[in-house]
């Protein structure tokens, strides 16, 4: 009898062993399935996050559900090489997506740079000062002292306008923060940095902080970016007005600074805005303008100029009382300019306005007939039948109930609209209104009644030369009308005045 010997040990059966396998490379299978699928999503993510600034992308980003794309927002929002909107649209993006705690979370980074991302999105939230600026925890304050003190940083002008939420008025900033903004304004030149400079200006006029101030007053008259010396010139201004900083601002530099900025040269937006910002100091400070306001009539005058810097300039000159603007008025209700002839009328009805008397009773008058339509101005028609309205204490030439309207423009905006719009209100015409102000106003100058139709004959004789270009023949037949009627034909001889030759 043979004894048996030790063999191999018996082996699982086939099909079990077929499972296992096919469990096993299922499980493989899904799982390289997973990894190629991010590897071929996570591309067009990350092209999305590089355009986050867009809308289209944005909408993409913000739509996705996959918890995946968080990362890839972060990661890039984090990126030190991306621009600043990038990075702040990834921010707004996760707060869109409601991950706050992600954007609490980069507040408290030990990156500056990723701080400051977190910080101007959270920035825009109503609760804002209560959650974050008030809770030291989150170091809101350190982190806006460490931005403005960051030559590198390009967004400091956001950092100089969130220190006025973070310490409204001043009274609390700290020292650091105080001396930060002077050295904004004092150190940093070029145009990178110029809104910066423009920024920390409004910032510390407005903390009235006059140890900025003469640091400020040389930036006002040498300061080479036109957005930077305009803010900084009006931010000097504030100080002055302020009363507080005594010999730091004397009178004499602050004007001077004036006087650079209304000869600031150059066109386009930016340097206009300069020479605007200048001039319209003088409202505050007519006494200014006297060394300027050979410049400032020649600016008004000037057709090829832009209409808004004329309107602008020829403001100034009115609030300035200069006397050779005011003597001849009237010629401002014929430039061809519809800007600068609304600007006469809302010159005529300020009441402090040396140029609101009665005399300019016509030049409105003429100004309701005239003015073409359809027109941008449409306002201005309508304030100037207004403050006729209020003279008369009716709507003249209006039918029927709206002669007694209310005196407000705005409840008679629909009669008004058809007026000016279409051309009649309940079959009365725009002209037969102008025809019924003209006949109110000329017996409102005396003339009888039994001649105001020879009144309107001869004005007619005067425009009929008029827009036939004949000057001389146009001046002929007023001559004989100002003596008798002077405050009738206001608007007549400002076309005279306009039309020299």
């Amino acid at each position: 009898m043979t004894t048996p010997t030790d063999g191999p040990a018996p082996s699982a059966p086939a099909g079990g062993s077929r499972r296992l396998a096919l469990v096993v490379a299922a499980v493989l299978l899904v799982g390289a399935g997973a990894w190629f699928g991010m590897r071929l999503v996570q591309p067009q993510w990350r092209t999305w996050a590089h355009g986050a600034g867009s809308e289209e992308y944005r909408k993409k980003l913000v739509a996705e559900q996959d918890p995946a794309v968080l990362d890839v927002i972060e990661d890039v929002m984090r990126d030190a090489d991306q621009s600043d909107h990038t990075r702040l649209a990834l921010a707004d993006v996760l707060l869109a997506k409601n991950r706050l705690g992600l954007v609490e979370k980069a507040l408290k980074d030990p990156r500056l740079d990723v701080r400051v991302v977190a910080l101007r999105a959270l920035s825009r939230l109503q609760y804002f000062r209560k959650q974050y600026v008030e809770d030291a925890a989150w170091g809101v304050g350190p982190t806006v002292a460490a931005w403005l003190s960051d030559p590198r940083s390009k967004s400091r002008a956001s950092a100089a306008a969130l220190s006025n939420v973070v310490w409204p008025g001043g009274e609390q900033a700290p020292d650091d923060v105080r001396r930060a903004l002077r050295a904004m304004v004092a150190a940093q030149g070029g145009a990178a940095q110029a809104n910066a400079r423009a920024a920390a200006a409004g910032v510390l006029a407005g903390w009235n902080d006059c140890e900025a101030a003469p640091d400020l007053l040389v930036r006002a008259k040498t300061d080479d970016e036109p957005y930077a010396r305009l803010r900084i010139l009006q931010a000097v201004v504030q100080l002055y007005d302020a009363r507080g900083c005594g010999d730091r601002l004397p009178e004499a530099e602050v004007r001077a600074a004036f006087e650079s900025c209304v000869a600031w040269p150059g066109d386009g937006d930016l340097n206009r805005s300069v020479r605007m910002a200048a001039v319209m100091t003088v409202h505050r400070h007519p006494e200014w303008a006297g060394p300027v306001l050979a410049t400032m009539r020649a600016r008004a005058a000037d057709v090829d100029l832009h209409e808004a810097e004329r309107r602008a300039t020829l403001d100034a000159l009115v609030a300035a009382k200069d006397a050779d603007v005011v003597t001849g008025f009237s010629r401002w209700f014929h430039d061809p300019s519809p800007g600068m002839r609304a600007s006469a009328v809302a010159s005529v009805q300020l009441e402090a306005s040396p140029v609101a008397t009665a005399a300019y009773e016509s030049c409105l008058v003429g100004y309701l007939r005239d003015e073409p339509i359809p027109t941008t101005h449409e306002f201005s028609l309508r304030a100037a039948y207004g403050m006729l309205r209020r003279k008369a204490g009716a709507w003249v030439g209006l039918p029927g109930a709206l002669r007694d309207g209310k005196a407000d423009i705005a409840a008679m905006d629909a009669p008004l609209k058809a007026l000016f719009g279409k051309g009649e209100v309940e079959g009365v015409t725009r002209a037969q209104v102008a025809a019924a102000l003209w006949r109110w106003l000329a017996e409102r100058r005396g003339v009888p009644a039994a001649e105001v139709a020879d009144a309107e004959k001869a004005r007619d004789a005067f425009w009929a030369k008029a827009r036939a270009g004949d000057v001389a023949g146009a001046r002929a037949a007023l001559e004989p009308l100002r003596a008798k009627w002077p405050e009738l034909w206001t608007y007549e001889d400002g076309w005279l005045i306009a039309h020299p030759k």
